[in-house]
């Protein structure tokens, strides 16, 4: 069996979401074992020090995320409080935008450029 990748962040439980931003060279992954969001570089993302913790109260069970890289904001999912969220880039200005009439939300898509 050809392995043709390569894992760039070590020491992962449950990671079940991550998006990249391109222009920043930043990855940004959800861990359901730890009920957390995360942000780091790429290129230094297997070092735990480098790795930022932006989201880590109020999540049960963070399964979609997804980066608006026009903005500058990160939206996210979660099954377990079932909502739908928002915060800046680097975690702050949190805001719930959904948290009635779903089920379960597990994934998420942004289109920056229609809104």
């Amino acid at each position: 069996v050809k392995k043709d990748y390569s894992r760039i962040i070590p020491m992962l439980k449950n990671v079940v979401a991550l998006d990249v931003e391109v222009a920043t060279n930043r990855i940004y992954w959800c861990d359901l074992f730890y009920r957390k969001i995360y942000s780091a570089y790429i290129d230094k993302a297997s070092d735990t020090a480098e790795q930022m913790v932006l989201i880590d109260s109020q999540l049960h069970s963070p399964e979609g995320l997804a980066m608006d890289w026009v903005h500058k904001n990160i939206y996210w999912t979660d099954s377990g409080n079932k909502t739908i969220s928002v915060a800046t880039a680097d975690g702050h200005k949190k805001r719930t935008l959904f948290s009635t009439n779903l089920s379960e939300p597990r994934a998420i898509a942004v289109d920056p450029i229609r809104g």
